[in-house]
């Protein structure tokens, strides 16, 4: 056996394994779980616990003194953080009397847990967001640029930050764009933007983006702009939902009644209204089921009521 590991192809293997397994996550998801990881293990060492532990009473506690200071949302994703890299490092993770799933539903009954739905960014919205942008300058071109790409193919704001120059092919009548693995697919899929006659119209937009960055080789697409330079590295996601919250803002909307998913319901809404199937908007959202797709699907203020008060007349 000492020969074989001792192989240096089979070291190489063993290495591109290793490699293949850390692309079991997206990178955001990664950093996530890292920093959830590393926040457990923080609060382990200040309780005198000596290295973290599967046992699930003390994630409880530990969620417990969580749940003062975050969501739903931040538990859950911890949580899931703590089962992740549990079983990363070869550490069995048993809960016989459901402490866990006890206390998950416990916290939501507690703080009556009915989640709002966020409001979409419709069309005319966006429109009415990006005519605050200026008409000039690298900064709106590159924001205005990142909106409408991420609108148009309903885009994660983690999405949106992830796309490089290499991922990107102009073609006469479209825009070919590689999205990197992410929560929705494994693997990277392509997807089309045709050029529309629209203010909205994505490929104009990233067009011209391209062209005022001085047609970069590689690099992010929407890398950070300081005192008028363009960095090698990419805005971050947090960039992006302070432009949407503050571009919201001047367009005297309430941004808390907006989420992460607004631009991606926004889209997904239109096409619904448009009279698109289901099966053609995942096509769109790279949702695997409609049920996944549904609760991104609102309906026109009243029409639902309009519609069926009007068959009552028609039968009358």
């Amino acid at each position: 056996m000492e020969r074989i590991i001792s192989d240096s192809s089979f070291l190489e293997l063993a290495n591109r394994a290793g490699r293949i397994m850390d692309q079991a996550l997206a990178p955001t998801t990664r950093t996530r779980y890292l920093a959830s990881w590393r926040r457990y293990e923080a609060w382990c060492a200040a309780k005198g616990i000596q290295k973290p532990n599967s046992d699930p009473k003390t994630i409880t506690l530990f969620l417990t003194e969580r749940s003062a200071k975050v969501g739903q949302s931040a538990l859950e994703q911890d949580l899931a953080a703590i089962r992740f890299m549990c079983a990363m490092n070869g550490v069995e993770f048993k809960d016989p009397r459901n402490y866990l799933r006890r206390f998950m539903r416990g916290i939501r009954r507690e703080r009556g847990h009915d989640p709002k739905r966020k409001r979409m960014i419709a069309p005319v919205l966006l429109g009415q967001m990006l005519d605050h942008l200026p008409e000039n300058g690298p900064k709106a071109s590159r924001d205005r640029a990142a909106l409408l790409i991420g609108f148009s193919l309903a885009l994660r704001r983690s999405e949106i930050v992830a796309i490089g120059w290499d991922d990107i092919v102009f073609e006469d009548a479209h825009l070919i764009v590689r999205l990197k693995p992410s929560k929705n697919h494994s693997n990277a899929v392509f997807q089309w933007i045709p050029k529309v006659p629209s203010s909205l119209c994505a490929f104009n937009a990233m067009q011209h983006w391209y062209q005022l960055s001085n047609r970069p080789i590689d690099g992010p697409c929407f890398p950070a702009i300081r005192d008028g330079k363009i960095q090698k590295r990419a805005v971050s996601d947090r960039y992006i939902n302070r432009l949407v919250k503050r571009l919201l803002l001047l367009c005297d909307k309430v941004p808390q009644e907006f989420g992460a998913h607004s631009l991606r319901s926004g889209i997904a809404t239109a096409a619904h209204w448009e009279g698109l199937s289901d099966a053609d908007i995942r096509k769109i959202t790279r949702h695997k089921s409609t049920g996944g797709l549904l609760p991104y699907l609102q309906p026109k203020d009243g029409l639902l009521h309009e519609q069926i008060f009007r068959s009552f007349d028609n039968e009358g």
